[in-house]
């Protein structure tokens, strides 16, 4: 599977320490992280968030922190963001079928005008557009956060 979330940057600075700052950042947000394995931090996110406004990096659902030579790369899944929006969008779903069923039944059979059937689909028309949205205003979200990761990491194992 392709990563959600690439990112890179030049380093040359002390490894470990980079990576034990990562880890330290992830540990505290609440994802599992994996023994270092040589230049290489893995991590991932088991549990399934169902806020927004809770911290972007929760959105991730695995990833990588590696360091090679010159530079310092993250890669990420957002497995946990495409569950969300998922989520969402059949929540709502399940929700509004009831909800035009009982519109559809009430305009054909007490108001007796079907003409006033279009007024359901107004519950429904604006799915295709917000949830698209929502799901790209959280995605770029998560892409600051863990830019800001990568940036804090490199940072910290720059400094002397």
């Amino acid at each position: 599977m392709a990563y959600d979330y690439e990112g890179r940057m030049d380093f040359r600075g002390d490894t470990v320490r980079a990576l034990e700052f990562a880890r330290d950042v992830l540990v505290r947000r609440g994802l599992k992280v994996l023994p270092l394995s040589g230049n290489e931090l893995h991590f991932e996110n088991p549990a399934f968030v169902m806020s927004t406004k809770k911290d972007p990096l929760l959105m991730v659902s695995k990833g990588v922190i590696t360091s090679t030579g010159s530079a310092l790369s993250m890669q990420a899944e957002l497995g946990n963001l495409r569950a969300l929006v998922k989520f969402t969008a059949l929540l709502i779903l399940a929700l509004t079928i009831p909800e035009v069923a009982v519109m559809a039944v009430v305009f054909v059979m007490v108001v007796k005008d079907p003409g006033l059937l279009w007024i359901c689909l107004l519950t429904v028309a604006p799915l295709p557009f917000i949830m698209p949205l929502v799901s790209k205003v959280q995605r770029r979200k998560t892409s600051r956060a863990l830019d800001a990761l990568l940036c804090g990491a490199a940072e910290a194992g720059g400094k002397k």
